[in-house]
């Protein structure tokens, strides 16, 4: 036994000692102050860093427990950490805002992602092979974390054992997080994971018992199944029969099932929409469509094509999604999306299995400026006013309000209905 005690240190509110006795790993905890209940519903807010054009100042304080930054940081191909946004500009808003929230007094859990869309599975795939390339990404996360004062770590590897990934990934990420598990833990730092929802996924990629045993809650894509070769809905509540499984209360049920306890489960609501747009093709006997091109779109700009186009809108009394339709000569338009009703429904799917709460994926999608009629954030705040309903949050600011925060600090601050427009406050006016 090379090292009988091993003692993690950190500027953090609880200090736990992890040591080693007799080759078995132990915890010991001293006491520390509970922030919070631990049975409340969660509301995770995810930020793409690639977004350059989202304004951090509009979020308010009170609306999101747990603040997720994903797509700036990944694998690199020698499997350390580097910057996927290189240019990005994210990380010190995204510090900004963590610092305004602490400052008003939200408690709100600012969280780094490792990995995300644009991150390749191969390169986790290395990163994980060994026990010392393990222990190295591991140290940098953990450093990085720190340096920026963060409160929580996710790892969003799309998808183990799939892509370029290898047979070992499976095993190899459970080795990763339960050493991750132990420092995070020792640092006051939530840990959690985002993962996929296809059936096939917890069968390749997720040994789902030893997952639920060592992060704190994990984050079910659950936002986007949406088929590229045909039109279908981006994020249905129900499947049409036992025999559909791309819907969230399959997927649910599915993780529910292969062992992850239902409170540590986050089901993401999207924020954007799939335009299907197809050619009608007739002849003598019969008329067929074929799909030209797919195009995905923010909620904003989804909602401003039904209007501007004249789309005819239809809910789903099965799947509990809305969807548009239009059709102009030879073009059928075919639309699904997300609308408040939808995400209502889905944060009350979420309260009555009593699940850890829902996310939204992700907020700068969202009509954050209130341009579309609905106020600011429509989608964000249907589910806080399911899970939180005495903030009530469907009424705008008043005058006054808006007043008392205009000018918290000297400086240039945007106006929170208008993003491009900016006041030159001084403190306290």
């Amino acid at each position: 036994m090379s090292a009988p005690w091993r003692t993690a240190l950190c500027t953090a509110s609880c200090l736990v000692t992890v040591f080693l006795v007799y080759g078995v790993v132990q915890v010991q905890s001293l006491p520390c102050e509970i922030q919070g209940n631990a049975q409340l519903p969660m509301i995770v807010c995810f930020i793409t860093a690639s977004n350059e054009h989202y304004d951090y100042d509009s979020l308010r304080t009170g609306l999101c427990s747990h603040i997720v930054l994903i797509d700036l940081i990944g694998v690199g191909k020698d499997g350390s950490l580097e910057v996927l946004q290189t240019s990005s500009r994210s990380l010190n808003r995204f510090c900004k805002l963590k610092q305004h929230f602490s400052d008003v007094g939200d408690e709100a859990k600012f969280i780094i992602s490792i990995g995300g869309v644009a991150q390749k599975s191969s390169h986790f795939s290395k990163a994980l092979k060994t026990t010392e390339s393990r222990s190295a990404l591991s140290d940098e996360l953990i450093s990085f974390v720190i340096k920026h004062k963060l409160g929580g770590l996710d790892i969003a590897w799309f998808y183990p054992a799939q892509f370029g990934g290898a047979e070992s990934d499976r095993t190899n990420l459970i080795v990763f997080l339960r050493d991750l598990y132990l420092r995070t833990n020792a640092c006051a730092i939530t840990l959690s994971l985002t993962v996929g929802v296809d059936p096939k996924d917890i069968e390749i990629s997720y040994d789902v018992p030893r997952i639920n045993e060592v992060v704190d809650f994990v984050n079910l894509l659950t936002g986007d199944y949406h088929n590229p070769t045909s039109p279908t809905h981006i994020s249905p509540l129900y499947g049409q029969g036992p025999r559909d499984r791309l819907n969230i209360n399959y997927s649910v049920m599915s993780y529910i099932e292969a062992g992850l306890n239902p409170r540590k489960i986050v089901i993401m609501g999207s924020c954007y929409a799939y335009l299907y747009i197809s050619k009608i093709q007739k002849n003598d006997t019969f008329t067929t469509t074929k799909l030209r091109t797919v195009m995905r779109l923010s909620y904003l700009s989804a909602t401003e094509l039904i209007t501007r186009e004249s789309f005819r809108t239809s809910w789903d009394d099965m799947r509990h999604v809305p969807y548009g339709m239009l059709t102009k000569g030879i073009t059928k338009k075919w639309l699904t999306y997300n609308d408040v009703e939808s995400m209502r429904r889905k944060a009350d799917y979420a309260q009555h299995y009593q699940l850890g709460g829902m996310g939204l994926f992700s907020v700068d999608e969202d009509d954050y400026g209130g341009r579309a009629g609905f106020g600011r954030y429509p989608m964000l705040r249907a589910i806080v006013s399911i899970l939180y309903p005495e903030l009530d949050c469907s009424e705008e600011e008043t005058e006054e309000e808006i007043e008392t925060i205009i000018c918290p600090y000297t400086g240039f601050l945007t106006d929170p209905v208008e993003p491009e427009c900016y006041y030159a406050c001084e403190e306290g006016m």
